[in-house]
């Protein structure tokens, strides 16, 4: 009895520390509402939930074989070139995450998240610390710490508002996980479609363990304190 157990407490710690941190950035670059240029006034949205998902293209290798022309020497020296193409029809990993976000009176943020990877059953879940750095007009840019279930990373978030509903934004990022070491540089758009409701959109390109080229979609609910759960702090 004992013996079995152990051994299921062991599938279940393996199920769960073999996970991965976020592939698109989470939460999103972009500042919370109070902390726009539109609502100084911190009079606006001051927390927030939101979910998305990530879609992963990996690139294929042909190896095409180029005949050298040595007819002279009469010899047949062929050289053999990798080339790497992107298929952009067909993705191997898919990712879906949860956040919950909240402002904190140094102008930063402190939030959870969640994740988990498909067809791979690859949970996640981990918490992460924002700082501002600079907040002047339109531009905010800060750092942000993060871990969780064996990853831990950092990473850069930097927004430009382009206008009182869109910016434009970027979150390069440094992370180890138990796949290994993890480079992201992505670029994004997000879009203000009510005074509470945002949507964010991101492309990146990732190195390390693996390289490929992602794209993700994510959709937020700002709120200034209360919502149908209740008061959450």
């Amino acid at each position: 009895m004992a013996v079995s157990r152990i051994l299921t407490l062991l599938a279940i710690a393996w199920f769960i520390l073999w996970a991965c941190a976020p592939t698109m950035s989470v939460p999103p670059a972009r500042p919370l509402a109070h902390q726009s240029s539109a609502e100084l006034s911190q009079s606006g949205p001051s927390r927030e939930f939101g979910m998305g998902g990530t879609v992963g293209f990996f690139p294929t290798h042909t190896i095409p074989v180029a005949a050298s022309d040595s007819e002279s020497s009469g010899a047949s020296d062929k050289s053999v070139q990798h080339e790497k193409t992107w298929d952009l029809t067909y993705s191997e990993i898919d990712f879906v995450h949860f956040y919950y976000r909240k402002a904190t009176a140094d102008g930063g943020e402190w939030g959870w998240s969640a994740q988990q990877y498909f067809p791979e059953s690859m949970p996640g879940a981990g918490a992460y610390r924002r700082f501002k750095a600079i907040h002047t007009g339109n531009f905010w840019a800060g750092g942000q710490i993060e871990g969780g279930w064996l990853y831990a990373g950092l990473r850069a978030p930097i927004s430009l508002a382009l206008t009182d509903r869109f910016w434009l934004t970027t979150a390069p990022s440094a992370a180890m996980s138990t796949d290994g070491p993890a480079a992201r540089v992505p670029v994004g758009l997000s879009l203000r479609l009510h005074k509470r409701i945002f949507l964010d959109s991101e492309i990146g390109m990732s190195w390390g363990y693996d390289e490929f080229v992602y794209a993700g979609l994510n959709i937020g609910y700002g709120y200034a304190g209360k919502t149908w759960l209740g008061s959450i702090e």
